[in-house]
């Protein structure tokens, strides 16, 4: 029997278990991601005022927009 838990074999109540956690998760890393991801944009010096401001607000409003950033506009947050 494999270790790991199939998302199929979860009943309810452990589903929503399971997106309380992950919901959580989201609550606390996004903003330390977003916070990284303006640390960088303040320090480039390679994009536009104009890409910057867009981004920080992509980033703020669009929770995937942090990994956006770091996927599409070369970021790198180390």
């Amino acid at each position: 029997m494999p270790i790991s838990i199939q998302l199929n074999s979860l009943d309810s109540k452990e589903k929503t278990v399971k997106l309380i956690i992950e919901l959580i998760l989201a609550v606390i890393f996004h903003p330390i991601a977003v916070i990284f991801a303006w640390v960088n944009l303040i320090v480039r010096k390679d994009m536009s005022d104009g890409k910057k401001i867009l981004w920080a607000f992509v980033c703020l409003l669009w929770p995937i927009g942090v990994f956006l950033y770091i996927l599409l506009a070369d970021g790198a947050l180390w």
